[in-house]
């Protein structure tokens, strides 16, 4: 483990924390020997499936060791469905700075922070989606009327048989 055992279990009672307030897992690990593994991807998605004991979260995982120093953060069960590439980019955009200097309570925190904002942010509409809503709801407020209007001055009129243009 990259944290003295003070700092691990801070950072699992954070993660705890939100956890139980998001109503979704958010886990972070750290191994030492990954041999048996191709990739980190792998290892993170075994770990959540088979270790874990959750169906819904989010894990971010650090490889130390034979593969390389590497991380892979991935969604699992509902989640799945909700995040975005940039919810993913947003979040490593977090954590990384720290975790390339080897801050490991910062890149922690970071990862935290930006998990629960990104999940609880989810579905909730922002100050620009009110005032889209609103500029095009007016837009169509204003021009279905004057389509209407425009319609009814029209008295001339297409007719398909030559007899309504001949005079008799």
């Amino acid at each position: 483990n990259v944290l003295g055992s003070e700092d691990d279990i801070y950072y699992n009672e954070i993660l705890k924390e939100i956890s139980e307030e998001l109503g979704y897992a958010i886990i972070f690990v750290t191994v030492n020997d990954e041999a048996d593994y191709p990739t980190v991807g792998m290892l993170a998605s075994d770990f959540f499936t088979q270790e874990s004991g959750y169906t819904d979260g989010v894990i971010l995982y650090l490889a130390f060791g034979t593969i390389d120093n590497d991380y892979h953060i991935e969604a699992f069960g509902s989640l799945v469905d909700i995040f975005s590439e940039d919810m993913y980019i947003d979040i490593e955009n977090a954590f990384l700075p720290y975790l390339r200097s080897q801050n490991f309570r910062l890149a922690i925190g970071a990862y935290a922070e930006a998990c629960q904002k990104e999940i609880s942010s989810y579905g909730k509409l922002t100050l620009v989606h009110i005032l889209l809503g609103l500029g095009l709801g007016a837009l169509l407020s204003t021009l279905i009327p004057m389509n209407i209007l425009k319609a009814q001055l029209k008295t001339v009129s297409h007719r398909e048989e030559a007899d309504h243009y001949m005079k008799t």
